[in-house]
């Protein structure tokens, strides 16, 4: 608490009295001595007072004495403390979860408007540029205003990450967070600290850069390096946004069904004190549970309803039937502040349907989160089978196409045009029907592009609600669709014969079936991954995959650990770090150091930042180094770096049961108390000066050199010696 006091005479004391009701629970002399004034602020530690949440209360006052010889004293008005209950906090979390999830959505809306406005603005200038106009001083003026729309649009995405941990905070206070929903929120302040990346600041200062200098070519480009970035950093808010409004129905069907559990406890509470309380007593405390009951029963209509509009439809059920058994217990409440002598019994029968309702509330929560694995585990199904069909059909296009090519020229060979230069009439039908045979293929071709089209759109979609959906899946179907567009480009050229020479047709049906048989094996791969990313989903445990991603890192962030702890002791070998058993050694840390790349690669497709993807390479790299000098000092240094980028990692998403303090801030030094110790002899030997290296840090070095270190700081030790 900040106090200040000021008296013209100056202060002989400052006290601070702290009071529960009447009594006078604790009372600190606040002033050290004599001053004119006072101005500081003092710490107060509620636990230590007494002061509990949902009942009770503090009041605090301060009384300021003057040095004059009247000793006039002077007082404060007198604060009430009361801390927020569980039940408080929770309504609070449950707010904070609605704001951030309306805020997160509300700022991929705009993203998404700004990042259009920059795409149209990047076609204007290209077409100016072409024209040969010069830049005007109104299309300087839009593309800065761009680049400070999308520099506002940064700060609103840092400080919904401030709301996201603020959230989790709640939660965690409430006794809601547990480790699913903690690294969904971990995750999504990782990814809107990501939004702020160096790529996007540079495009910015880019595009201001140029944009003052009138430089219209240069202003072309750095609105198209702009769109780009936008258009990934949509993609990341959208799924942001997802990630976010399912965190917060989790997190209220939580909350709710805690308080759900408390009322169902007070209520059966109440049942058994009836027999001991007046009828007055009955009536009060059956009142007050009532308006709670009813309270709790609005919330878990709301509740319902957000959960239908998300289309949450098993939890909206669940949720819909313990509403139901809400409003049971809420008539037994009424009826027992009615009539005291039927309390008991009512009572009784509320706590046994607030308990229902608290079921129906776990399992609304458990069972959402399975339907929303199952949504994701039938895309991935659904995706395989289709991928699966439309390559096969396109196999069969390939080989009609190549058919088709190879029957056009044997008519080639065989020669279907006499002496006079005038196709024949079978030569003629021949050339009709393989023209329609051609225009069909194109059709079907374009059949098959728009089904990896749509495949592809689903992807992206579930891509935004779970981390199942893998980077290699996405980008593999990326691939198939582009193979697909190139086979429909070829076919639609095939199918152009009548105006082509017969030679041509044929090397235009070759091409086709070519970029077929492409199409095909694109469609494959993506297939493949597909499968992969269902199997990891069939295993998880949670519907959105951080836990496992999580695990995972933490496990390779270990076996990094006893990489490097291997490494340090090469040097120890016999022969040192070139003899025989050193290199074969360093062979086999080499492989592990691949290993570890392996399951970097692997953990990468679901990583949707790419950050394991980068880890990996680094692995890969650090795994070539060490086979060619695993003890050098460059080398090493590298492996600790990539160590530190692991666990880092790791802490990204930290679990709420491995963060207990979260991110560390420097504060300023204000109202703490400073610890003197007592004056006591100390008696004992004399302290080293320096401390000496510890054995793991030494283990890097040779022999000599380890003898040399441990020689020199003996000597720093000795008395009166100096370095």
């Amino acid at each position: 608490m900040s106090v200040l006091a000021v008296d013209d005479h100056a202060l002989a004391s400052v006290t601070m009295t702290v009071r529960s009701g009447d009594v006078i629970v604790a009372r600190r002399e606040i002033l050290p001595g004599r001053a004119p004034s006072f101005e500081g602020t003092v710490p107060l530690d509620l636990d230590a007072l007494g002061l509990k949440g949902d009942d009770g209360s503090l009041r605090v006052d301060v009384t300021a004495i003057d040095a004059s010889p009247w000793r006039q004293v002077g007082r404060s008005r007198t604060l009430v403390l009361r801390r927020a209950g569980v039940s408080e906090r929770r309504e609070q979390a449950r707010a904070t979860a609605d704001s951030v999830a309306a805020g997160a959505t509300a700022l991929a809306n705009q993203q998404q408007q700004l990042a259009q406005q920059t795409s149209d603005a990047a076609r204007n200038a290209k077409a100016g540029g072409e024209n040969g106009q010069p830049m005007t001083f109104d299309a300087r003026e839009k593309a800065s205003q761009m680049a400070q729309q999308q520099r506002a649009l940064q700060q609103q995405a840092q400080q919904l990450q401030q709301q996201a941990k603020q959230l989790a905070d709640q939660l965690k206070s409430a006794g809601a967070l547990d480790s699913a929903l903690a690294g969904k929120l971990a995750d999504a302040q990782r990814m809107m600290q990501e939004a702020m990346s160096p790529q996007m600041m540079q495009r910015l200062q880019q595009l201001e850069q140029s944009a003052q200098r009138l430089d219209q070519a240069a202003t072309r480009q750095s609105l198209e390096d702009l769109a780009k970035q936008q258009q990934a950093l949509r993609e990341q808010l959208e799924r942001n946004a997802e990630m976010l409004k399912r965190a917060a129905l989790e997190g209220s069907m939580e909350t709710l069904r805690d308080e759900a559990q408390d009322m169902s406890k007070a209520q059966q509470r109440l049942a058994d004190s009836s027999g001991s309380a007046t009828a007055a007593q009955k009536q009060a405390q059956a009142d007050r549970l009532a308006r709670q009951n009813e309270a709790l029963t609005r919330d878990i209509n709301d509740l319902t309803k957000r959960l239908r509009e998300s289309d949450a439809q098993r939890g909206a059920q669940r949720a819909e039937q313990a509403r139901q058994n809400s409003e049971a217990a809420s008539r037994q409440m009424q009826e027992a502040a009615r009539d005291p002598q039927s309390a008991q019994q009512a009572a009784q029968k509320a706590a046994q349907a607030m308990q229902q309702a608290a079921d129906q509330l776990a399992k609304a929560r458990q069972e959402q989160v399975n339907d929303w694995k199952q949504e994701t585990t039938s895309e991935l199904d659904q995706s395989i089978q289709e991928m699966m069909q439309l390559s096969q059909q396109e196999r069969q296009m390939a080989d009609a196409a190549q058919k088709q090519a190879q029957q056009q020229q044997q008519q080639q060979q065989q020669g279907q045009k006499p002496q006079d230069g005038q196709q024949s009439p079978q030569g003629q039908q021949q050339g009709q029907q393989g023209q329609q045979s051609a225009q069909q293929m194109a059709a079907e071709q374009a059949t098959v592009q728009n089904g990896v089209q749509q495949a592809s759109q689903r992807l992206q979609e579930a891509a935004k609600r779970s981390q199942h959906v893998s980077q290699g899946s996405q980008r593999a179907m990326q691939e198939a669709l582009q193979r697909a567009q190139e086979a429909t480009q070829q076919a639609q050229k095939n199918g152009q014969q009548g105006e082509q020479s017969s030679q041509q047709s044929q090397q235009n049906g070759e091409s086709a079936a070519n970029a077929m048989r492409d199409a095909a094996a694109a469609m494959e791969r993506a297939a493949s991954s597909l499968v992969r990313d269902r199997e990891r989903a069939n295993r998880a445990r949670s519907a959105s995959g951080l836990p496992e991603m999580m695990e995972e890192m933490q496990q390779l962030a270990r076996q990094q650990q006893q990489v490097n702890g291997q490494a340090q002791g090469m040097s120890m070998m016999p022969g040192g770090e070139q003899g025989s058993q050193a290199q074969q050694m360093a062979q086999q840390i080499a492989r592990k150091q691949r290993q570890i790349a392996q399951r970097l690669d692997d953990v990468g497709t679901s990583d949707q930042s790419g950050r394991a993807d980068a880890l990996a390479k680094e692995a890969k790299r650090l795994a070539d180094a060490m086979e060619r000098a695993a003890g050098d000092p460059e080398t090493a240094a590298r492996r600790e770096q990539f160590l530190q980028r692991l666990l880092d990692a790791g802490r990204t998403l930290r679990r709420e049961d491995q963060e207990k303090e979260g991110p560390r801030e420097s504060k300023p030094g204000i109202g703490t108390t400073a610890f003197t110790p007592p004056e006591i002899p100390a008696v004992g030997a004399p302290a080293s000066r320096v401390s000496p290296p510890s054995w793991d840090e030494l283990r890097g070095l040779r022999d000599d050199e380890r003898r040399a270190v441990l020689q020199y700081f003996e000597r720093l030790n000795k008395t009166g010696a100096k370095p």
